[in-house]
């Protein structure tokens, strides 16, 4: 790893490329075709989605969530809910604000996740100190 690259942890992310058989065809280069596509539940369309869309969701996931290995996960997981949630879309739904909302909900729900897991740690330790004074004594 660089000099360059440690400063700049966006150096360091990729999107993992799909297989060379399930790469994205030509006719999901729009939005409406991407959008159907994912509403068919077609592994290329979610291939394709990976390549135009990963890249920077994982960036904005970054901004989001503070740590590269998150925002990948949250960029791949928003992925997923937005092949799952594809048919409750509009027909002329603009998918790049679309995927933006849902990635937003995937890094909420990982932040509220790691607040949740702080708390319990803080709590055990707290009952930890707790049982550790009342034995000293």
């Amino acid at each position: 790893m660089t000099a360059h690259a440690a400063a700049n942890p966006f150096v360091t992310i990729s999107w993992p490329n799909p297989p060379a058989a399930s790469r994205a065809s030509p006719r999901f280069d729009d939005d409406a075709s991407l959008l159907a596509g994912l509403r068919a539940r077609d592994r290329r369309a979610l291939a394709a989605a990976a390549d135009r869309f990963g890249s920077a969701m994982t960036r904005v996931a970054y901004l989001h969530l503070g740590d590269a290995h998150a925002a990948e996960d949250a960029a791949q997981d928003a992925l997923l809910a937005a092949w799952d949630a594809a048919r409750r879309t509009g027909v002329d739904t603009r998918i790049w604000p679309w995927l933006l909302g849902v990635l937003m909900n995937v890094c909420r729900k990982q932040l509220r996740t790691i607040a949740r897991r702080r708390r319990r740690e803080h709590v055990a330790h707290e009952r930890l100190q707790s049982t550790r004074d009342r034995d000293a004594d």
